[in-house]
C-alpha cells in the first residue's frame, strides 16, 4: 500500500521473539499465581492463560491484519474503476472469501500458538507446595462455560445467518457476470470457515458444560438441584432448538455443508437428549427430598469468582465473526462505489481518502471494537453481579435464618 510506513525486518523479528517469550511467561505466571498443585495442573493453566493471550492478541490487531491481507487484490487494484462488471464483481467476491479465509487461519493460528506456549511456560512452573483454596474451581468453571456456551450459541446463529447472505449472493453474482475467482482461496472453502469455527465452540462448549451439571445432580442440596434443574431444561431447549433454526435460515445449508451439518446437527441433538435425561433426574431428585427452602442466591454469589473468566469467555466465541465483519465494513464496501466509478445519485465518485488512511482505519475500528467488545461483557456481569448481590441483601433481610445458610 503505497504511503503506509514500513520498519525493520531485524526490529520486527527480535519484537516476534520477546513477543512468543512473554506468552511463556504468561502460562508460567498463570500457573505460579494460580497456585497449581501438580505439574498437569500448572501445563493446563499455562495453556489457559496463552490462550487467551492468543485471542486477544487475534481481536486487537490479528484481525485487522488478517482482513487487510485478505483484501490484497482489491487492495493492489487500486482506487480505480474497475474495467467492467465481471471485473468488480471478481475482486469484491476475491475481497470477501480471502477476509474470511485469512481471519478464520489467524485467528486459529493465535489462538493454538498462545495455547502452546502458554502450555510450556505452565510446565516450567514449579508446583505449589499448597494448592489456592482462595476460589472453588467448580464454580467458577461453572459460570464460564455457561457463559462461554450461552454466547457460542449466539455466535454461531449469527454465522449461519451471515453465511446464508453471503455464499448465495457471491454466488449468483460470479455466475450473473460470468466471472471466476482467480485465488488460492476457493469460495467452496468459505462455509467451512465462517461457520466451522462457531460451530466448534458452540459443540465444545455445550458439551463441556455437561459434564458439571451431570455432578450437580448427583448432591442433595435443593438449591443445586434447582439450578441443575434449570440450567438443564435451558440448554436442552437451545440444543434442540439450533437443528431447527437452521433448516428455517437455510433449508440447503445440509447438502452446502455435507458432513460437517449432519455432524452438528447430530451432536446438538445428541446433547438436547443428554440434558433433557438430567432435567428429568434433577426433577426427581427434588421432589423426593421434600419441600426444602431454595437458597441457590448464596450458591450464585461465590460464583463471582469467575467473573473475569466469564468476561474472556463471552468476547472469545464471536471473534471471528465480529472482526470479519469489521474488515468486510471497512474493505470491501468501502470500495464498491470506487469500482463503480459512479455514487447512488449517478455523479461520478472520486473518494476522499488514500488507501493508506483506509487500512489506518481498519486497524483503529478493530482496535475499537475490541474495546468495546470488552466493556460491554464488563458491563453485563457488572450488572448480573449487581443485581445478585441486591437479591442476596433483600434475602438476608427478609429472613434472618438465610444469613446461616448463605455463610
Amino acid at each position: 500500500v503505497e504511503g503506509w510506513p514500513t520498519g525493520s525486518g531485524t526490529v520486527g523479528f527480535v519484537l516476534e521473539i520477546v513477543a512468543a517469550m512473554l506468552v511463556v511467561a504468561t502460562g508460567f505466571l498463570a500457573a505460579r499465581w494460580a497456585r497449581a498443585g501438580t505439574r498437569q495442573g500448572g501445563t493446563l493453566l499455562g495453556a489457559l492463560g496463552g490462550g487467551v493471550a492468543g485471542a486477544i492478541l487475534y481481536f486487537g490487531i490479528g484481525g485487522a491484519a488478517a482482513g487487510v491481507m485478505g483484501s490484497t487484490r482489491l487492495l493492489k487494484h487500486g482506487l480505480a474503476p474497475a474495467v467492467g462488471d465481471a471485473d468488480m464483481t471478481r475482486l469484491l467476491a476475491e475481497s470477501v472469501v480471502g477476509i474470511a479465509w485469512w481471519s478464520h487461519g489467524t485467528f486459529w493460528t493465535a489462538l493454538l500458538a498462545g495455547t502452546g506456549l502458554g502450555a510450556i511456560g505452565g510446565l516450567l512452573a514449579p508446583p505449589a507446595t499448597k494448592p489456592t483454596d482462595r476460589l472453588d474451581p467448580r464454580l467458577a468453571a461453572t459460570m464460564i462455560l455457561t457463559a462461554a456456551a450461552t454466547v457460542s450459541t449466539l455466535s454461531f446463529s449469527v454465522s449461519v445467518f451471515i453465511f446464508s447472505l453471503l455464499e448465495p449472493t457471491i454466488r449468483s453474482a460470479l455466475v450473473k457476470h460470468g466471472a471466476s475467482l482467480e485465488t488460492t482461496l476457493p469460495l467452496e472453502g468459505i462455509s467451512f470457515w465462517l461457520i466451522g469455527t462457531p460451530m466448534v465452540f458452540y459443540l465444545a462448549s455445550l458439551a463441556a458444560r455437561y459434564f458439571p451439571l451431570r455432578a450437580e445432580i448427583k448432591t442433595k442440596d435443593p438449591a443445586r438441584l434447582n439450578a441443575a434443574q434449570v440450567t438443564a431444561a435451558f440448554f436442552g431447549l437451545v440444543s434442540f432448538a439450533v437443528p431447527g433454526y437452521l433448516q428455517i435460515v437455510n433449508p440447503g445449508l445440509t447438502s452446502a455443508l455435507g458432513v460437517v451439518a449432519v455432524v452438528t446437527i447430530a451432536s446438538s441433538l445428541v446433547l438436547g437428549s443428554l440434558y433433557v435425561a438430567i432435567f428429568i433426574q434433577a426433577r426427581r431428585q427434588r421432589r423426593a427430598l421434600g419441600p426444602h427452602r431454595s437458597h441457590s442466591i448464596g450458591i450464585m454469589s461465590q460464583s463471582i469468582n469467575g467473573s473475569l473468566g466469564t468476561i474472556i469467555a463471552m468476547i472469545v466465541p464471536p471473534m471471528t465473526v465480529i472482526s470479519v465483519v469489521v474488515s468486510m465494513v471497512m474493505i470491501t464496501t468501502r470500495f464498491v462505489l470506487v469500482l463503480m466509478n459512479y455514487d447512488v445519485t449517478g455523479q461520478p465518485y472520486v473518494p476522499d481518502y488514500t488507501l493508506a488512511e483506509l487500512v489506518r482505519n481498519v486497524y483503529l475500528t478493530q482496535a475499537r471494537t475490541f474495546l468495546a467488545s470488552l466493556v460491554g461483557a464488563i458491563t453485563i456481569v457488572g450488572l448480573l453481579t449487581l443485581i445478585n448481590s441486591g437479591a442476596i441483601v433483600i434475602a438476608k433481610r427478609r429472613s434472618p435464618q438465610n444469613l446461616e445458610t448463605m455463610e
